[in-house]
């Protein structure tokens, strides 16, 4: 009997309470997915799933695939790799649809890292059974005693894979797309996988080292590698990976091992790693290859070789990827104590005078600088904690070897000492100023600023750095000018952020000879005096731009056509993949932006408070843009005017993401109304566009409809109607629907009935809301998540409650006049978690919600009585809510696990003061209790807010004004790339 039977084989009406935890010890570089594969042939077996096959519907293949959701972001090697591409579609598809599902079905969690340590382990398995009735939780593990803890049923042996599955994805491997097939090649081939035990990870390295290798004599040398014989006491794997390890080229080793400064499952960014080759002199440049060619080359091949995984490439061009835990231990063999990574476990005290790259995972105030004095030989020292409020490099030693140093502090008087750094990177450091001793490391080549919120000032000396090649300034809000005489770092291959001034040395003339790639942000251009200026920029010859984004400070319409003829003279070149306008003057568009040869390639495109546009490039013809982004153009009524040469022609093909907003006059997204559009789009904000229409959109699934805000405003609301009339004729795939800023909004709009496959509402700013109706709420029958807010008169969700039986969350925030909830809360069989804000009590009626295990309160004049009988409680969040003493019922609360009272009153925490408290006996049998009391203001700390506060508006006033667009469009950028990836 297979495993994937065993696991499967409970009937419906024997689901446990608590989920089903399935442990599977495998041994190394035995992958999940054989096991996933048998899980989905096992699942389409009518015996086995009884039920649900109709339920759930299937995916075109006979097979139910809504069931597996790989919790770690599909972290799992696919093992049968001949057919990669087809399982990595199913698994996504898989992770897509598995969340459409109710909680009375069955489902399946593949889970990966589990701790070790017994203590976390304990704790781990107590967050597993806080989940549904009838879920399953697949535990994988390479260690027995991690599976005997997780659960009490026995555990599953993963087997290896077969030899005749185990050969099938070492030739996919080794002979990639070759139909020929050499007889004497294959039969070494078998042999080399004879000896792989069944390790598919094995099997995919070695077939990785031999794809490229077509004499006998290669295949050979890896079947009698002395390494299978006197590397005995390791595993089969381990052998393997050493082999494919030691036929790489020293060089490739090298880039290799670094690898494990990395903690183990971390999610690398190629570019980060290719810089920290560079930085510690692990690649160089050759001949014409300059040596960010050469570190792309290096990674491709360790990719090739599959040293290298889960490669993921966003629209962009930005690629990360992962080790597998294997070759990640591997690595970390390889360089022994020349690396350590320093979490919150680890100590440095016995810190090895030969250690050369470290990894701090924890706050730097908490790294203790004495160990590192006697690592005269450190290399690298790599900060990965995201945030630390005591930043400070004081004490650190004199590295006179460090090359690459990453860290968020803000006093940095000992960079001076760093005579040797390649690589700094100062991400989210609180710094005001960089200083002036930045320009005197001679030999830095990356020099990274990111997130520097406070950051207003650069060297000006910064050009004395001849070989700095980067320079990356990303989200740095308060910086206005740049270094003068930037054009002097003849190596500079990435400048992210120009800003352009009347200054001298500061003008578009300093970007002429430098060749960019990548992403150039300029701002400023409405200090550019004229198009020669621009000109001098020469953009249309940096052929490695791939991102470009333009803005103006001022909206000084009488230079519009100044600002014409500059964006005329600022021709991009034709490999862009996204471009981004913000502020433009300009009545017309340059003649490069209606040339689609030229934008061709745009997979992005951000127009930004353009207020005097009438016209737009010919957006629909452009093949690859997948993002949209439209915003403050009073006079545009078609996204896209041009003619189109026949009518099986379509337009927006490839648009996935489109945003309108601020467009009061927009009719529709294209004059020819004849044309397909918008085929793929998915997702659709539209925000103050009161006269569109909308053709019909087959594939969005997401919809974010924003009015005005105002009162007045009439044409709001039809806006809205209008939006939901064309999306209600075809609706069966939309799942988020989020309504805001109608305050004149009375009722939720009909045409929500027909959203069946709805999972996620909102409605947000409905001022003369007063109830939900119910031939509404009984059409939403998949919807899973209902958040209510500032609707202030409303009284009543009205009894179509009762059919959102799915329902798992519910907010309500700033309702004021909700009080009573319906009385058949009790068949939202479903719901765990609630949230209540704003309002000045508890609304009656969740007391009868059956299963409720999450209950968070904010801002409420008082706690009822009746909350004791909410027995399935498990978490209890009370935020600001004046308690002066506890429920008595709140003894009831036997399911409790956790309370959490923050802002309470002093008399309160006297109460719940351990045995002796007045209500002790009311929490004495809750596992974790946190009381936080209010927080009175002394003198001292209302003048240091003041002082801060002071400081802001300083800070902000310090030229920063100008920028104010500027800032948002920043953020605007950011965010449409988050919402693209979600």
């Amino acid at each position: 009997m297979s495993i994937a039977y065993k696991i499967l084989s409970f009937e419906l009406h024997d689901l446990p309470e608590l989920p089903k935890l399935e442990r599977i010890v495998r041994d190394e570089g035995v992958e999940m997915l054989p096991l996933v594969s048998e899980l989905r042939i096992e699942v389409a077996t009518p015996s086995i799933c009884g039920g649900l096959e109709s339920s759930c519907g299937d995916d075109g293949m006979g097979t139910e695939t809504c069931i597996l959701r790989p919790i770690s972001e599909l972290s799992f090697v696919l093992a049968f790799q001949m057919a990669e591409s087809l399982l990595q579609m199913r698994m996504k598809e898989m992770v897509d649809r598995f969340r459409q599902i109710d909680e009375e079905r069955r489902r399946f969690e593949l889970r990966g890292r589990v701790p070790e340590r017994q203590q976390e382990n304990e704790a781990w398995r107590q967050t597993c059974s806080g989940g549904t009735k009838g879920a399953a939780i697949l535990v994988t593990t390479r260690v027995e005693s991690v599976a005997s803890v997780m659960g009490t049923c026995p555990a599953h042996h993963l087997s290896p894979l077969s030899e005749d599955d185990n050969w099938l994805l070492f030739k996919y491997h080794a002979f990639g797309s070759d139909k020929v097939e050499r007889r004497e090649l294959v039969a070494i081939g078998k042999e080399i996988v004879k000896k792989c035990g069944g390790s598919p990870l094995a099997s995919k390295a070695l077939g990785s080292l031999l794809r490229n290798k077509k004499e006998e004599i290669q295949w050979v040398n890896v079947l009698e590698s002395k390494f299978w014989d006197i590397l005995e006491d390791d595993a089969i794997i381990v052998r393997a990976l050493k082999i494919s390890y030691f036929h790489l080229k020293l060089s490739l080793r090298q880039c290799f091992a670094f690898c494990a400064i990395f903690p183990q499952d971390f999610r690398m960014e190629k570019e980060q790693l290719i810089h920290l080759w560079m930085a510690n002199g692990l690649i160089k440049s050759k001949g014409k290859l300059e040596i960010e060619d050469v570190g792309n080359e290096a990674w491709e091949e360790l990719c090739q070789r599959s040293f290298f995984q889960e490669v993921e490439i966003d629209e962009l061009g930005r690629t990360t990827f992962k080790m597998h835990d294997l070759f990640h231990e591997l690595a970390q063999s390889i360089m022994g104590e020349e690396c350590r990574v320093y979490d919150e476990s680890a100590s440095l005290t016995n810190l090895s005078t030969r250690v050369h790259h470290v990894t701090c995972l924890k706050p730097e105030r908490e790294v203790n600088m004495d160990p590192f004095k006697k690592a005269e030989s450190l290399r690298s020292m790599i900060n990965l904690y995201p945030l630390d409020d005591h930043r400070n490099l004081n004490g650190l030693p004199p590295f006179n070897s460090l090359r690459a140093l990453r860290t968020n502090a803000s006093q940095l008087s000992e960079l001076k000492s760093l005579t040797h750094l390649r690589y700094l990177n100062l991400r989210s450091s609180g710094i005001t100023t960089l200083p002036e001793c930045v320009s005197r490391l001679q030999k830095l080549q990356i020099l990274k600023l990111e997130r520097c919120e406070n950051l207003s000032c650069l060297p000006k000396h910064l050009t004395q750095l001849k070989d700095l090649r980067h320079l990356l300034i990303e989200y740095c809000h308060s910086l206005v000018e740049m270094p003068p005489n930037i054009g002097e770092l003849k190596c500079l291959r990435t400048l992210n952020l120009f800003i352009v001034d009347k200054k001298e040395g500061r003008g578009l003339s300093e970007l002429r000879d430098l060749q960019l790639g990548g992403k150039l942000r300029i701002k400023g251009l409405e200090n550019v005096i004229n198009e020669g200026d621009a000109r001098d920029a020469n953009l249309s010859a940096k052929k490695k731009l791939e991102n470009l984004y333009l803005s103006w400070g001022s909206s000084d319409s009488r230079r519009g056509a100044n600002a014409e003829r500059i964006l005329e003279a600022l021709e991009p070149p034709s490999n862009l993949k996204s471009f981004g306008m913000n502020g433009y003057s300009g009545v017309e568009l340059p003649s490069w932006m209606q040339n689609t040869s030229i934008l061709s390639s745009l997979v992005m495109v951000i127009l930004y408070d353009c207020k005097n546009c009438k016209h737009l490039p010919p957006l629909g013809k452009l093949p690859h843009l997948t993002v949209l982004y439209v915003s403050g153009m009073k006079d545009v009524k078609y996204i896209d005017e041009d003619s189109y040469d026949g009518v099986d022609e379509k337009a927006f093909k490839s648009l996935k993401d489109l945003t309108l907003s601020k467009l009061p006059n927009l009719e529709g997204m294209l004059g020819d109304e004849r044309v397909e559009m918008l085929p793929l789009l998915s997702k659709l904000k539209v925000s103050c566009v009161p006269k569109i229409k909308l053709p019909l959109l087959p594939s969005l699934e997401h919809i974010w409809i924003k009015g005005t805000g105002s009162d007045s405003d009439h044409s709001d609301s039809e806006g809205m109607a209008s939006i939901l009339e064309a999306i209600g004729q075809n609706m069966q795939h939309v799942k988020t629907l989020c309504i805001s800023d109608f305050p004149k909004l009375k009722a939720l709009p009909h045409e929500l009935s027909s959203l069946s496959s709805l999972q996620k509402l909102e409605i947000y700013g409905g001022d003369e809301l007063e109830s939900f109706s119910e031939n509404v709420l009984q059409g939403l029958c998949s919807l899973q998540s209902l958040t209510i807010h500032s609707c202030k008169k409303l009284r009543s969700l009205s009894e179509g409650v009762g059919h959102l039986t799915r329902l798992e969350s519910l907010d309500i925030m700033i309702c004021p006049k909700l009080v009573t909830l319906p009385s058949n809360m009790n068949k939202l069989v479903s719901l765990r978690g609630v949230l209540i804000a704003c309002c000045d009590t508890l609304p009656e009626g969740l007391q009868h919600v059956p299963s409720l295990q999450s209950l968070e309160v904010y801002e409420s004049n008082s706690i009822p009585e009746w909350l004791g009988e909410i027995t399935s409680l498990q978490k209890l969040e009370l935020t600001r809510v004046r308690l002066r003493s506890l429920p008595s019922s709140f003894r009831n609360l036997t399911s409790l696990r956790e309370l959490s009272i923050d802002g309470c009153h002093k008399e309160l925490q006297k109460r719940c003061t351990r045995v002796t408290g007045q209500d002790w006996q009311a929490i004495a049998h809750i596992p974790q209790f946190k009381l936080i009391p209010i927080h009175e203001e002394t003198f001292s700390d209302k003048i240091r807010s003041k002082w801060r506060s002071w400081q802001l508006r300083r800070d902000r006033h310090r030229g920063r004004h100008h920028f104010a667009k500027d800032d948002r469009f920043d953020i605007l950028v950011e965010r449409l790339f988050y919402w693209y990836k979600m």
